[in-house]
């Protein structure tokens, strides 16, 4: 740290502090490490345990006083917490700590109606607050996953939980040790909340057949409190009684000291459960040189690394036996116990406070960067709906995050009513300077124009640059497709828009159409050095394992017999352009002809599509051959609907782009594409071209590219350069910054 400069004032925020608890014993050992190292630092929490009042923690009416924007304010977030959304209130910078949220699932399937709601009110919670922090930290590289899936797009860095420094394991509460220690009974213990995710009825079925079959000398701890979930502890807690089973013991919660002798009298440690983030006790077990037998779910094969049986399986006489393994062998229990120690080596507390304290300092280092990219998110910030625009945006803004050490990226949005731009983690109006840069890929049609004020100040005055990302002109070349108020807004924004820095196009065609535009519209007011330019989109799916790009799909062999069905695909929004009506009237006139094909169609419902969309919902082949994947999928999903189609389909009379003719490439499809200029600029002669607007003109030639994909002669996706999300991203940023070597 640099003594010369005053170091930031941390808070840390929860929702809940309990004592024993592991997020609660996280927090206080993160004051710890931030104390010795010098920060003023306190911790907020709505609820307070009156065993830790003590402890100097503030209640959440305090927060006021921390409002500074040197501040960095800590977010623990395991459970729904309104406080949450009014984060964005303060002015500190935000960042996040994420332990994971149970799926409601879990509480639903035993009747645990409210805390399943809980859940659900929690987890759409922290997807409406997603950006909020500029850093998030994930215990696991499970809950880093998770935290993507909520949407997430500012770095998120795996941090295992701080732990306090090991108390000496003979800190034990000596009359339970006296209790239950040499009767010469096998003790099998879990520690964890009796809650639906933990899966304690699967541990007492297990320990059944253990008792009955190998051992009826043994009896099993189940130790933590079923406050949370009180159905489900009150059904554990008769379960054994109702099997006829002796010999299960229900602590409940449990001091330091008594969680010690539990431990120490403990000879294996069983883990059942299916949703674990991190999973705290599997160190613990290992702390007390317990061997662990676990159930590979979620975080716990992470955590828990080699030291423990990891098991595929949990039937209960799958769990029995390897109890009994570890009982009866010895050599076993020792290197199960030697891998643990080893593995304690991995998340020892002086190990993760270094990272932590690093976490920490590159944060600050961040915030310090000279430079800022607003980046807008108007609308996404409003509503994901999953479009390829939306795409587009979150690729960009996960590229921008990563800049090199000149920029910082910060969210902002667009006031509706004209009052300003405000940076999405504060609330606060935006202050850029000469040399910032406000970037907008979010289509923020009316609100964009509604701040033309704001912008003609930060371009003229400030020497801000601002640009905008264009992906068509489509309500204006065909307005017949787009709503009335959508061709207003869009011609607002669009003319706005020339007033600026630049506009960056998606592909070669749309920047020409940008210029055809001027040049028919020469009185239109515009910068006069405004600069146009393009960039292609990427293709490649963010998470997703697996080669850059896909060899080219096999043809469909005779051998697989006449009748097999070949699998063409289509992902784009429902709407009048993307004649999904001819390409479903064409499908019907194939199928009727009794030619073996499916189709399968990935997008949302749009505008203007009543007639199309009865046409889908009402056919005969409907989730037999056709199939309409309307409700948003991810991208994992989307992935996979890539790798099993035949062929790529994209029938859009116009489109700016064309991200599925990429992705289809990128995993090696064939692709059926109309004949329009910016698919001939992407595709080449690496593409089956097809022309005509009605139903018999494309069910020919879609009849035609079968005939060729299953000889072997259909166009190969091959040849088509493919751009990744990160050359996108990083000549996007060469354009914004005016990096770029002019090889245009």
């Amino acid at each position: 740290m640099n003594g010369s400069k005053p170091l930031p004032r941390i808070a840390q925020f929860l929702q809940n502090i309990s004592y024993g608890d592991a997020i609660g014993n996280n927090v206080l050992a993160i004051r710890d490490t931030l104390e010795k190292a010098g920060y003023d630092t306190e911790i907020f929490a709505e609820t307070i345990d009156r065993r830790l009042e003590a402890l100097g923690i503030s209640g959440i009416r305090s927060v006021s006083e921390y409002n500074d924007d040197a501040d960095i304010l800590i977010c623990h977030v395991s459970v729904g917490w309104d406080y949450m959304l009014t984060m964005n209130t303060l002015a500190g910078r935000k960042l996040f700590i994420w332990h994971n949220i149970t799926p409601p699932h879990f509480s639903e399937e035993y009747g645990e109606a409210r805390k399943a709601s809980a859940c659900e009110k929690g987890l759409k919670q922290v997807h409406a607050i997603r950006f909020t922090p500029s850093l998030c930290l994930a215990d696991s590289s499970f809950n880093k996953a998770d935290l993507e899936r909520l949407g997430y797009l500012c770095p998120i860095h795996v941090l295992p939980i701080l732990r306090a420094a090991e108390e000496p394991a003979a800190a034990c509460d000596e009359a339970l040790l006296s209790k239950y220690r040499d009767d010469g009974t096998v003790n099998i213990l879990f520690t964890g909340r009796i809650t639906p995710n933990k899966k304690q009825q699967d541990i007492i079925e297990a320990f059944y057949c253990y008792h009955r079959f190998y051992n009826p000398k043994s009896r099993l701890f189940l130790v933590g409190s079923g406050t949370s979930d009180p159905a489900y502890s009150k059904a554990i807690k008769e379960y054994p009684a109702a099997i006829g089973l002796d010999g299960v013991i229900f602590p409940g919660h449990v001091s330091d000291r008594q969680k010690a002798a539990y431990y120490s009298l403990a000879d294996v440690f069983v883990c059942l459960s299916e949703h674990e983030g991190f999973c705290v006790p599997l160190l613990e077990a290992m702390q007390y040189r317990v061997p662990v037998i676990a159930y590979d779910s979620s975080a716990v094969a992470e955590t828990m690394g080699d030291a423990g049986l990891l098991l595929k399986s949990k039937k209960p006489r799958v769990v029995a036996a390897a109890i009994n393994r570890v009982m009866q062998d010895t050599q076993l229990r020792e290197t199960l116990v030697a891998n643990g120690q080893e593995r304690l080596a991995l998340f020892a507390p002086a190990k993760i406070a270094g990272k932590l304290l690093a976490e920490i300092a590159a944060f600050e280092r961040y915030w310090k960067r000279e430079k800022t990219i607003y980046f807008d998110v108007t609308v996404q910030r409003g509503i994901d709906r999953g479009t390829g625009v939306q795409r587009v945006e979150k690729e960009e803004l996960r590229c921008f995050y990563k800049a090199d050490g000149t920029y910082k990226t910060v969210p902002f949005y667009f006031d509706e009513d004209g009052r300003g731009l405000f940076e999405c983690e504060t609330g606060k109006q935006i202050q850029p300077h000469s040399g910032d840069i406000i970037y907008s890929a979010d289509l923020s049609l009316k609100a964009t124009a509604a701040n033309t004020a704001w912008l003609d100040r930060y371009f003229r005055k400030d020497g801000v640059a601002v640009w905008f990302l264009a992906y068509d002109l489509i309500p204006i070349q065909f307005p017949e497709t787009c709503t009335d108020k959508t061709v207003l807004v869009f011609s607002t924004w669009l003319h706005t828009a020339f007033r600026y820095s630049g506009i960056i196009s998606i592909s070669r065609a749309t920047m020409q159409d940008i210029q055809n535009y001027l040049a028919a519209h020469p009185r239109l007011e515009r910068n006069k050095n405004l600069r146009l330019t393009w960039s292609w989109i990427g293709c490649d799916f963010a998470g997703q394992a697996g080669p850059q790009k896909a060899e080219a799909a096999a043809p469909r062999q005779e051998a697989d017999g006449p009748q097999q069905p070949v699998r063409l695909l289509m992902v784009s929004t429902v709407e009048p352009r993307k004649m999904y009506g001819q390409l479903v009237k064409a499908f019907s006139l194939l199928r009727g002809r009794n030619k073996p094909v499916r189709l399968d169609i990935v997008g949302r419902e749009g505008w203007k599509v009543e007639e199309t969309v009865a046409l889908i919902n009402d056919s005969p082949y409907l989730n037999s051959s056709l199939f309409w994947h309307k409700d948003g999928i991810s991208d994992g999903e989307l992935a996979s609907l890539y790798q099993q189609a035949d062929g790529v389909i994209v029938a859009s009379r116009q489109e700016g782009f064309g991200l599925a003719v990429t992705e289809g490439a990128y995993y090696g499809k064939p692709l059926i594409l109309r004949d329009i200029p910016v698919f001939r600029e992407i595709a080449g002669d690496n593409a089956f071209y097809f022309s005509g607007y009605e139903p018999e003109a494309l069910a020919a030639a879609m009849e035609q590219w079968i005939d060729l994909f299953r000889a072997g002669k259909a166009p190969s996706s091959a040849g088509i350069h493919l751009t990744t999300w990160q050359e996108h991203g990083e000549k996007l940023l060469a354009i914004l910054t005016e990096k770029q070597s002019e090889k245009e």
